[in-house]
């Protein structure tokens, strides 16, 4: 990989590479090195095996270029098309900018910053007009149909309801999604989409911002990436600065298409939804599945956006097994964020299901814990009479202390989380997470998650007990 971006270098730009420095990976597949060349000048090596994501990216760059828009120079492209050289504009995202006043609004020169990138966006999404073969040059799907759409409502189910065990009925939220879709398909207000444009993907360059990841762009409507910017989970814009923000794209953008208000504002309730239950999905799969921090730091802010929305609207009354799923999700988390007492620490006691996806994921932060597997000791649930009941109820409760080794688990277990839970009260830590799974989630798991809970509770500990998965009995 070296060799081939100092080949490029020396190609392009006839400067020999001194120095490459791998940065840190996002939510793609994409590799971004910093190329370090003589007099500290420095440039972006980048690599992506997505041949045709890269071939969207140079020729959308090369439209937004010839109209003054700010997005990365090019420099030079490998043969292969894997491999490319780019402007470096510096380390700074508008995100990492964010500052906000004591009533929660942004600071005045982030502000202006979010204002300057909106009124730009305007500019992205009627290049159209201009250069009409526009489209042409996005990677497919090339269009925001309403097969696209049912992607990423799929995607929020398969990543992230069944993945925190969210109960649903299938038919039910599949004539929501068909529902859903067919709104957003039909939407009038059309251009170019972005498609992921947040503060993240925004670079402040000498006080200026330039656009980055468009590769994902295609023809859609104008409303969702408005709501990309505004509603980012842990961007959480105050609604004074949303409506504020949201006036000046529009007096931006009715200069070149009239009547934008009022299309606007009819259709972007379900616009805000849909991206919002997308961005779920996404953080499922990259927090969830592939346990990235960030993604997993990201969904509390991501469910409280949703679920602000959801109340704030009569979506309920449009699609009713969303509804039901959103509560689910709402209670889930009061349950995961459970308030904890600022005089001391609370350990958090879970049990679970195997069979019903991963482990439950720490969400507090620091990431300290234990993830404890019954399934060694025995099953009450093989035999016949305690399929029904649960770690709960005197029969299994009786049945479990039979064996010397449940106990000498428990102990085991017990000893392990209350030395943590000691040091971590005496270093000031607030909370500490503990879960206990088994197959089924409801005999072994439920058990010692109830005994533990005990004696810990017994020692002085405050404790907050949740079995995830005793509902679905």
């Amino acid at each position: 990989m070296y060799k081939v971006f100092y080949n490029l270098c020396k190609e392009h730009l006839s400067e020999e590479l001194e120095k490459v420095e791998k940065m840190p990976q996002g939510g793609s597949e994409r590799q971004y090195f910093r190329l370090f060349l003589k007099n500290d000048k420095t440039i972006l090596g980048v690599f992506n095996p997505n041949v045709p994501e890269n071939e969207a990216f140079i020729k959308l760059q090369g439209v937004f270029q010839k109209q003054s828009l700010p997005v990365p120079v090019i420099f030079g492209i490998d043969k292969s098309k894997q491999y490319y050289l780019c402007s470096d504009n510096g380390k700074n995202t508008l995100f990492d900018l964010i500052k906000k006043d004591e009533a929660g609004n942004l600071e005045k020169s982030v502000y202006e910053y979010f204002e300057q990138s909106i009124k730009y966006l305007a500019h992205f999404q009627t290049s159209f007009i201009k250069e009409p073969n526009i489209f042409e040059y996005c990677n497919v799907p090339k269009e925001f149909d309403r097969r696209s759409i049912m992607w990423d409502l799929n995607y929020f189910k398969y990543n992230f309801l069944k993945v925190r065990s969210v109960p649903f009925n299938e038919i039910a939220l599949e004539d929501d999604f068909e529902k859903l879709s067919s709104k957003i398909a039909s939407i009038p207000m059309r251009g170019f989409m972005y498609r992921d444009f947040q503060s993240r993907n925004i670079m402040i360059d000498n006080g200026k911002p330039v656009f980055i990841d468009f590769q994902g762009g295609r023809h859609g409507p104008l409303q969702y990436d408005v709501v990309s910017i505004l509603w980012q989970a842990l961007a959480e814009l105050s609604e004074q600065d949303k409506e504020s923000l949201i006036k000046s794209y529009i007096i931006e953008l009715q200069k070149t298409l009239p009547k934008s208000q009022e299309y606007f504002y009819r259709d972007v309730d379900e616009v805000i939804l849909l991206r919002l239950l997308q961005v779920l999905g996404a953080y499922g799969f990259r927090g969830l599945i592939e346990r990235r921090s960030h993604f997993i730091k990201s969904l509390p802010s991501g469910i409280k956006q949703l679920v602000k929305h959801w109340e704030n609207t009569d979506l309920g009354k449009k699609y009713p097994e969303l509804n039901s799923c959103i509560y689910f999700i709402n209670k889930q988390q009061e349950h995961q964020q459970h308030k904890i007492k600022t005089t001391g620490l609370t350990v958090n006691i879970c049990s679970f299901s195997y069979a019903n996806g991963s482990y439950p994921i720490d969400l507090s932060g620091h990431g300290g814990g234990y993830v404890f597997d019954c399934r060694g000791l025995q099953n009450p649930g093989r035999i016949d009479g305690y399929k029904h009941l649960t770690g709960k109820d005197k029969k299994v409760i009786d049945y479990m202390r039979l064996y010397d080794e449940v106990e000498n688990f428990i102990k085991a277990a017990y000893q392990i989380i209350e030395r943590h839970a000691t040091l971590y009260e005496s270093q000031g830590y607030l909370y500490l997470f503990a879960a206990f799974g088994c197959t089924g989630g409801q005999h072994r798991s439920v058990y010692c998650a109830e005994e533990v809970a005990k004696r810990l509770e017994f020692n002085g500990f405050d404790v907050h007990l949740w079995h995830r998965d005793i509902p679905k009995i």
